[in-house]
């Protein structure tokens, strides 16, 4: 019988220990989750405020926000400082370079198509 007790808790130790890690991941797999759909792409950022989704943030929409930006009037801190406002971004990426540097490549590219347009 005691064989039998040792057997049973050895198993139900064991089931505990091989249970745990996996609701662990599960829980940081959600918070994962979470964080990464704060984090919108630049080019969705940028096609967002194209949209008009940032319009009561006075960034403008269609093609003038490509006029904004080549006059100077948003730039790429703007749409990225609006998104973390509204939630859409972590505050974080107002000091990533790359990701600015990724916004304002598309801005640039609202600006050449802009151009074209005309």
């Amino acid at each position: 019988m005691k064989g039998f007790h040792f057997l049973a808790s050895s198993l139900l130790t064991l089931g505990l220990v091989t249970v745990s890690p996996v609701a662990l991941a599960g829980e940081v797999a959600a918070v994962s989750s979470m964080e990464s759909q704060r984090e919108i792409k630049p080019f969705n950022l940028v096609h967002r405020a194209y949209s008009g989704d940032f319009a009561d943030q006075d960034i403008p929409s269609f093609h003038r926000l490509a006029i904004a930006y080549e006059s100077g009037q948003i730039e790429a801190e703007d749409l990225v400082e609006t998104a973390i406002d509204q939630g859409r971004l972590s505050p974080d990426k107002l000091d990533d370079q790359g990701y600015i540097h990724a916004v304002r490549y598309q801005l640039q590219h609202l600006e050449e198509n802009n151009s074209r347009d005309q």
